[in-house]
């Protein structure tokens, strides 16, 4: 009696789950972000993690920080004490160098000088443009500054050499030096003249500089018309003509490193103040667009998430973020109930509001999730985006039908059972056998097992042998494109008889 008092609850307690369950919504949620470092984006393009508020990474703009290309002849970020050339074209030495890490403009560091304290030394090695005996064609020299002090006769950059012209011997030399709060820029004898003589080119601003402000300088260099230009922030501040009577459309000058001294690049001899990003590039550059983002959006593809279960409800997608005045992060979706790849979709990405409640279309059982980050129109700010939560309720199967009667009958066996009670029962399979626990049953006139009988709860099964007992369980399915089947049912048998109708 007491064995079958408790089946009696635990069938009802289980009728009562499974109601609850319909009645309710079992939300499930994946988190991106805060502790897990962002580790479910399989894509990131122009975007990196920083430090956020919350103690957690957020993911921000890469800022506009040179990248090698194969017009870099040096490039150098100042990102660390341990200073080296991108290109491997030269061999970086100091007197101590000094990185200071919470004033730059690119990177995370900028070059601390200290007048006379940590000179920077730039030895050529073979393919350097500083290299004895090279002749340049167009060329790009710039790097940012922000002088401390901005005293007459500071060398910020200086380079020497020594050329042979028959019998005569000629001292090259580049210095940029600072002068009545401007730049002063001279080349003597590194434009190798047609006749062999000396030749000098000088250059100086006419904006004065600032003291703790940061400037763009730019030489820049056309080696058709030997037009050779100074620009601070882009805009030009003096040019020349590096021809023999300093004016266009006669023989040009062309840049020459001459054959008998190595030649030492030396960066901030006598310079107080803040260098960063310096480069030399083989090509006359376009101006430079001014900005810490400039051209620079960002993009970034988590993986195909998988909630085990097709047609699973996405309900909402929700996300922490900063977007400062005119900066902009669009958020993107696509679901499939079939990977493409190993982990991504092919569905068409669908643009979101975070917080939007979602229609019930939008099912699946993987999700993928598309970020764009976008920078002011100054190119000076960046948003930045901290956490993005989505929420859905997994499609779960339905639970098995109750209540199974089998009755048999004269080469049959009629099969009754109770309605599942769940939103989308589509129709039920019944699978039968001639041993308990194996429904590998044949040639019933329905065909084998299992058998589908449609969304009805009463089946009679035909074509069966009479004398032989067999044994039934009953799957429930529902209407999703890839149905999902409950567990079987509790076993039932019948042995079917000619003394019976």
């Amino acid at each position: 009696m007491n064995r079958k008092i408790n089946k009696l609850i635990f069938t009802i307690l289980l009728f009562f789950l499974f109601c609850l369950h319909d009645a309710c919504s079992f939300e499930e949620q994946i988190v991106l972000g805060l502790q897990d470092n962002w580790k479910d984006f399989i894509s990131l393009s122009h975007i990196v993690k920083k430090e956020g508020k919350w103690g957690t990474y957020d993911l921000i703009l890469e800022d506009a920080e040179k990248h090698v290309t194969k017009n870099t002849d040096i490039l150098i970020h100042f990102n660390s004490r341990h200073l080296f050339d991108e290109t491997g074209n030269y061999k970086i030495t100091s007197d101590n160098a000094m990185i200071h890490k919470k004033d730059y403009v690119y990177g995370n560091g900028s070059g601390l000088f200290e007048q006379n304290m940590h000179t920077i030394y730039i030895t050529p090695t073979d393919g350097a443009l500083f290299k004895t005996g090279t002749l340049w064609g167009d060329f790009t020299l710039q790097f940012w500054m922000k002088p401390h002090t901005l005293g007459d006769s500071e060398i910020i950059l200086s380079w020497t050499g020594l050329r042979r012209n028959n019998s005569d011997l000629f001292d090259q030399s580049i210095r940029c030096t600072l002068s009545g709060r401007t730049c002063h820029w001279e080349f003597i004898n590194f434009f190798l003249p047609v006749t062999g003589k000396q030749y000098k080119v000088e250059l100086s601003g006419i904006t004065p500089l600032l003291p703790g402000k940061w400037h763009l300088h730019m030489i820049r260099y056309n080696s058709t018309n030997g037009l050779l230009e100074y620009l601070v922030d882009g805009i030009p501040e003096a040019v020349q003509y590096t021809t023999e009577d300093y004016k266009e459309g006669n023989s040009v000058n062309l840049p020459y490193i001459g054959n008998l001294l190595p030649g030492e690049l030396r960066i901030g001899e006598y310079f107080t103040g803040l260098i960063d990003e310096f480069s030399i590039t083989e090509e006359f550059a376009d101006n430079t667009v001014m900005g810490k983002y400039a051209g620079i959006i960002g993009k970034g593809i988590t993986r195909a998430f998988d909630t085990r279960h097709t047609g699973s409800f996405f309900t909402k997608i929700s996300a922490t973020y900063m977007k400062p005045d005119e900066t902009e992060i669009y958020f993107y979706y696509r679901t499939a109930d079939i990977l493409h790849l190993w982990n991504e979709l092919d569905t068409e990405w669908i643009q979101f509001q975070p917080g939007e409640t979602f229609n019930d279309t939008v099912r699946g059982r993987y999700i993928q999730i598309l970020v764009e980050l976008y920078p002011d129109g100054a190119y000076s700010k960046t948003p930045a985006l901290s956490r993005i939560t989505v929420v859905y309720e997994p499609d779960l199967p339905p639970p098995p039908p109750p209540d199974i009667v089998a009755v048999p009958g004269n080469q049959k066996v009629i099969l009754t059972w109770q309605p599942v009670n769940y939103q989308d029962v589509a129709g039920y399979e019944i699978y039968f056998g001639e041993r308990p626990g194996y429904y590998n049953g044949k040639n019933s006139i329905h065909g084998d097992s299992p058998i589908d009988v449609g969304n009805i709860n009463k089946f009679e099964i035909t074509g069966l042998e009479n004398g032989k007992i067999y044994y039934f369980t009953i799957v429930a399915y529902d209407n999703s494109p890839i149905p999902h089947k409950s567990i079987f049912s509790k076993e039932v048998y019948a042995r079917p008889s000619g003394l019976l109708q």
